[in-house]
């Protein structure tokens, strides 16, 4: 693996993150292969050899506490992962979420890995980054875990960009197939992050199910204009229909809002 330092593009990732999986459904659908294939197919096409390596080192509290409560962050770190049946009674507190002995510990590095790539993108160390971390960020709030989603990634980083490098418009471009009411929930009330959402929703009927997740839900306060949600009500769309999304709602919108740093929830 390159460290170059004027490699163009950055990534970060720990074999750690491949570790979190479901105790009791070992055929669970967020499994480590959706983190495994990237990673193999990225070898297979030696696309790491014309990158830069950032490695991926467990965040502090402090960083969570950006996003998160204490409470929660406390409570994640007692869970009770050496009993099987006590996990699953602590996790079915939450709505679609699982966890094992690794998994806060590989959480707390795909956040650190996240902020060291921001990093290493704003002092000009590589030009763009791809985080290829687990588990995944974006269902998560301040208070609760949320859809396999433990820590939200993307929310710390874009907060760690404010806070530390003085960003003043950050656009947060979510294309998972789920909308991400944790992301939504961050920055609804403020103008220094544009969040973009496109997901299936069905009139409501995909998960996560939510009234907010629809396309009238536009921020409030400062943020009124600057959370655009894009709700897929048709299935079975195409690469034209995607691309017809970009070039005509979502590039148009980027472009006047000029933002300082983009990042995206690829969901993969």
């Amino acid at each position: 693996m390159s460290t170059k330092a004027n490699a163009i593009t950055g990534y970060t990732y720990d074999d750690l993150m491949l570790k979190h999986e479901c105790p009791w459904a070992k055929d669970h659908h967020e499994s480590p292969r959706r983190l495994s294939s990237i990673l193999d197919r990225c070898r297979e096409l030696n696309l790491f050899d014309r990158c830069l390596f950032v490695k991926s080192t467990p965040v502090n509290d402090n960083d969570i506490l950006l996003y998160h409560n204490e409470s929660l962050l406390k409570k994640l770190s007692k869970a009770p992962v050496q009993n099987i049946e006590q996990l699953k009674q602590f996790c079915q507190e939450y709505e679609d979420v699982y966890m094992n002995e690794y998994t806060f510990d590989a959480a707390k590095l795909a956040v650190g890995g996240s902020l060291n790539l921001l990093d290493s993108i704003m002092t000009n160390q590589c030009r763009n980054g791809f985080a290829l971390v687990r588990p995944p960020g974006h269902h998560a709030s301040s208070n609760e875990i949320n859809g396999f989603c433990l820590f939200n990634n993307v929310v710390i980083t874009a907060k760690a960009a404010i806070e530390k490098y003085n960003a003043q418009r950050v656009l947060i471009l979510d294309w998972d197939v789920h909308h991400g009411q944790g992301t939504q929930y961050a920055f609804y009330d403020t103008n220094k992050v544009l969040y973009i959402s496109t997901h299936r929703y069905e009139h409501g009927a995909y998960w996560p199910q939510l009234a907010e997740s629809d396309f009238d839900h536009i921020g409030e306060g400062d943020g009124r204009g600057f959370n655009v949600n894009i709700p897929l009500n048709k299935t079975g769309l195409k690469n034209a229909d995607y691309m017809y999304i970009f070039f005509n709602i979502i590039l148009p919108i980027a472009y006047e809002y000029d933002p300082d740093l983009v990042l995206v929830s690829a969901g993969y």
